[in-house]
């Protein structure tokens, strides 16, 4: 497949896909998922242990920022930083929207 067909699939520029093959750049948050399903698979150890470590890899496999996550379930971007951070975890109310969205399996202590 030639770069260009890859950048249109994956809504970037052609220099944008060299510069990825090349290890210069890695993918921004906004093209991972489309990164990730043309690929089929995600590059990265998805295994999580902890609810911060599932919001975090459910943040980075559909390509969403912490403002963006954080705008989605109503709380601040420094909210979400301090739950992928072990510094805090999410109310129950929240951990039941994380539940529903996919991002976070079942209550993990820590």
């Amino acid at each position: 497949m030639h770069q260009k067909e890859v950048a249109a699939l994956v809504n970037a520029t052609t220099s944008t896909v060299t510069n990825w093959e090349k290890g210069r750049i890695s993918p921004r948050l906004c093209f991972r998922s489309l990164v990730f399903k043309f690929l089929g698979y995600i590059p990265f150890s998805t295994v999580t242990e902890t609810i911060g470590e599932q919001i975090k890899g459910y943040r980075q496999k559909h390509g969403l920022s912490m403002k963006k996550l954080a705008g989605e379930l109503g709380v601040d971007p420094s909210t979400v930083a301090r739950w992928e951070n072990e510094g805090r975890m999410p109310n129950r109310a929240i951990q039941k929207r994380l539940k529903t969205l996919g991002a976070i399996t079942t209550r993990k202590p820590g």
